[in-house]
């Protein structure tokens, strides 16, 4: 059986393709319904088995339909001493981090054992999930017939079966070829798999693909940096933001040539903007007609994207309120900044600006009473 294109796949069992179905196969009385496709979830799958880290799911206490993904010990800790003497670098292809930018400052390195240290996106297990399968393997049909098992009828039914037990000798009703004319593969090797594993297994999406190569021991957890880390290290004196730098780029946005607006953003994310996202989101608030930008194509340049949805989290885009409010902490160069820009453009005198700013979010007062910022370290 021909081999999907980016199939989703179970760590081991690469070359196989998997048949998904649901528990209705373990109890049901009636010919249950099989797919005429493959899965179509991008991401792979672990076996919660001999791993080198306990790995569980909790149930957030007041939402009980939210689970997080816990790992003990924790997989990933953030090790930024190791930019303060890595030459060689090894970024991991689900980084959103300008390669040109960091190939001014590492040398790219191909091999993760090889390198000075490892750079990943920062860690999101929220779309992690842990649920127990029936796995059917067919080794002659490179098959895998995958079963979700939820019902608690489902799990007493196949709980004690034993490995080596066909797929045709579990099932409670037989398969439905009615709605599967175009299926793939054949019935007859998906009844003939045989049980292999029945419990826990990890599921992982492609973004998040770094935490599977963790587990396998295909990266070396030692030397994991997170992106953002070495995005702070790729500010020096020539990529600095000013105020100058950045009133430039605000003319550039709001230039009505699609050239300019996108020349202005990729500027913008080849300088220092991790230092100054306050700043950043000031000027793209007050720019007239943001949608200009917005919709510009420079905005799905892996190094804009990376820098929007850093400054500005998740948000969408395209809806009137982005890049939504600013942030509880500020940096003190930002702060300067910030209030250099604030006066500018709204027309505030320097001696009253305090007073103008004195309700975003990253203001607050001192221990003595004064008005000041919260500022971030």
């Amino acid at each position: 059986m021909k081999l999907l294109k980016n199939h989703t796949f179970i760590h081991g069992f690469e070359n196989y393709n998997i048949v998904y179905l649901d528990d209705v196969c373990f109890y049901g009385s009636w010919s249950f319904r099989i797919p005429y496709n493959y899965w179509a979830y991008t991401g792979s799958y672990i076996i919660n088995k001999g791993l080198p880290v306990r790995v569980s799911s909790v149930t957030n206490p007041t939402y009980s339909w939210i689970e997080t993904i816990h790992f003990s010990p924790e997989i990933a800790i953030n090790h930024k001493e190791l930019l303060d003497t890595a030459k060689k670098v090894f970024t991991h292809p689900t980084c959103k981090l300008s390669r040109s930018m960091m190939g001014e400052k590492y040398k790219k390195s191909l091999n993760p054992f090889l390198s000075d240290a490892i750079v990943i996106p920062k860690p999101d297990y929220s779309n992690l999930s842990l649920k127990k399968y029936a796995l059917f393997i067919n080794e002659d049909a490179k098959m895998i017939v995958m079963v979700y098992v939820d019902e608690p009828k489902a799990h007493t039914h196949i709980k004690d079966v034993c490995e080596g037990t066909k797929f045709k000798e579990v099932i409670t009703c037989p398969p439905d070829d009615a709605y599967a004319t175009h299926k793939p593969y054949n019935t007859s090797d998906m009844l003939d798999a045989e049980l292999f594993y029945y419990g826990e297994i990890l599921y992982i999406p492609n973004d998040q693909s770094w935490i599977a190569e963790v587990l396998t021991h295909s990266l070396p957890s030692e030397k994991i940096v997170f992106e953002e880390s070495v995005q702070e290290s790729l500010g020096d004196e020539t990529n600095q933001l000013d105020f100058d730098s950045l009133c430039s780029i605000k003319d550039m946005l709001e230039s009505s040539d699609e050239n300019t607006v996108s020349a202005g953003l990729k500027s913008l994310s080849m300088m220092d903007w991790m230092h100054y996202p306050q700043s950043i989101k000031f000027i793209l608030n007050n720019v007239d007609n943001k949608y200009r930008w917005i919709y510009n194509k420079a905005c799905n340049s892996t190094s804009v994207k990376y820098m929007i949805k850093t400054i500005a989290g998740e948000r969408a885009r395209k809806r009137t309120w982005w890049p939504g409010d600013y942030d509880s902490e500020i940096y003190e160069a930002d702060f300067e900044l910030f209030k250099k820009l604030k006066s500018h453009y709204h027309r505030v005198d320097p001696d009253q600006i305090m007073t103008s700013i004195r309700s975003i979010n990253f203001m607050g007062v001192d221990s003595e009473g004064f008005l000041s910022p919260r500022l971030k370290r």
